[in-house]
């Protein structure tokens, strides 16, 4: 669900970038993913992380959604300028590591937060959305599956009964 409440953050908050992102076939679930899962561990220098971490108890996941915002924005004006999957997701990671100013970090996602007129109760709503539109999609997938089940069952049936029709 956070994966996809990040590309609609990014869709509004940074059209162009999210445009080219797709244009040079770079998913955001390539690099996203992974900082989200480490909490940023593996992408920001460590002093930088403990200050993500501090601010994140304080506040919620919200913090994990406006970081990212905040490194895609550092690095937009030089991904804009790559055409590469590979130059891009590399100028990502040195964006991340290049952060060693926490308090700069800090700021710029919060600027994020406010740019965009939201707040960590709006974030929570629209999480929870997209966690229920997930939901919905996996149980129409399961639905779609059963269905997929119950349709071949009944040809199987089908077919032994005609077999053993043709067998008399």
């Amino acid at each position: 669900a956070d994966m996809h409440l990040l590309r609609s953050l990014v869709a509004v908050a940074m059209p162009e970038l999210n445009g080219h992102l797709q244009r040079v076939n770079l998913p955001l679930d390539l690099f996203a993913s992974q900082w989200l899962v480490s909490l940023f561990s593996y992408a920001l220098p460590p002093l930088t992380v403990c200050r993500v971490w501090d601010w994140l108890f304080l506040d919620g996941p919200t913090v994990l959604l406006s970081v990212t915002l905040a490194l895609l924005r550092r690095a937009q004006p030089e991904l804009l300028r790559l055409d590469d999957l590979q130059q891009c997701a590399e100028r990502l990671q040195v964006t991340a590591r290049g952060f060693h100013d926490a308090d700069d970090l800090i700021l710029a996602a919060q600027q994020e937060l406010i740019s965009l007129d939201i707040s960590s109760v709006d974030i929570h709503t629209m999480r929870k959305e997209h966690l229920e539109s997930v939901e919905r999609q996996a149980k129409n997938e399961d639905k779609a599956k059963r269905l997929r089940r119950r349709s071949i069952q009944r040809l199987v049936e089908l077919t032994e009964r005609g077999s053993t029709s043709s067998d008399r």
